[in-house]
C-alpha cells in the first residue's frame, strides 16, 4: 500500500453581506472553515487575502479586521443596524488542505473524507469592549 499526499485547494471569497431578516443591532462576522471525517489525517493551511486593513464605524470605533483564528477564516467586523443593509467585505480566504490517501483507492479516499465546507455568523454585542 502507497500512501500520496494530497493537496486540495479551496478558495472562499465574501464580497457583501445582505442583511435580510436580522433584527438585532450589533457586531457580526462570519467565519468559514473546513471539516473532515474525524479519521481523516489532515492538516490545514488558510491564507488571508483582505482588501481592507483596520476600518472604523459610523461611531469612529474601531473594527477589527479580517484575519485567522484556530483555523478558521473569520471576516473583518461589521455593524448591522438596519434591515435590508448591504455591507462590504471583499474577504478572501484561502484553504490548502492536505490529507494522506491510498494510491490504490484514490477515489474511495476521497469519498470517505466528507469533506464539509463550514460558514457560520457571529454576534457581538454593540459594546464589545
Amino acid at each position: 500500500m502507497a500512501d500520496l499526499q494530497a493537496e486540495i485547494e479551496l478558495t472562499v471569497e465574501l464580497r457583501k453581506f445582505f442583511n435580510i431578516d436580522l433584527f438585532v443591532q450589533g457586531y457580526y462576522q462570519i467565519r468559514t472553515g473546513v471539516k473532515f471525517a474525524p479519521k481523516i489525517q489532515s492538516a490545514t493551511k488558510i491564507e488571508i487575502k483582505s482588501e481592507f486593513p483596520f476600518a472604523v464605524d459610523d461611531l469612529n470605533e474601531q473594527i477589527y479586521p479580517a484575519c485567522i483564528f484556530n483555523d478558521w477564516g473569520v471576516s473583518k467586523t461589521f455593524l448591522i443596524i438596519y434591515k435590508n443593509e448591504e455591507i462590504e467585505l471583499e474577504d478572501q480566504f484561502n484553504f490548502k488542505l492536505s490529507v494522506i490517501v491510498d494510491a490504490q483507492h484514490i477515489t474511495d479516499c476521497f469519498n470517505r473524507m466528507d469533506m464539509q465546507l463550514c460558514i457560520e455568523l457571529f454576534f457581538m454585542e454593540k459594546d464589545y469592549s
